[in-house]
């Protein structure tokens, strides 16, 4: 069984605001599979969502908590 996976989507820093709104992270059992960014809060949702379905078989996973945070790096 794979774990926990964790989803987080906030806003970047001030630099990297001027050319994302949202940043996302995932993470499995705390080891970071992957980030991106995105200029709408869904499609980062969603890119977020792709990458853990191309590395993990959610059949395998415990649990999964997404989480809108006021900052992500």
């Amino acid at each position: 069984m794979a774990g926990l996976l964790e989803v987080t989507i906030g806003r970047p820093d001030a630099k990297a605001m001027r050319r994302y709104r949202y940043m996302w992270t995932v993470t499995l059992d705390g080891h970071t599979l992957g980030w991106g960014h995105a200029n709408r809060q869904e499609e980062a949702k969603i890119d977020a969502m792709d990458l853990a379905a191309d590395v993990v078989n959610p059949d395998e996973l415990r649990d999964i908590r997404i989480t809108n945070a006021a900052s992500c790096h």
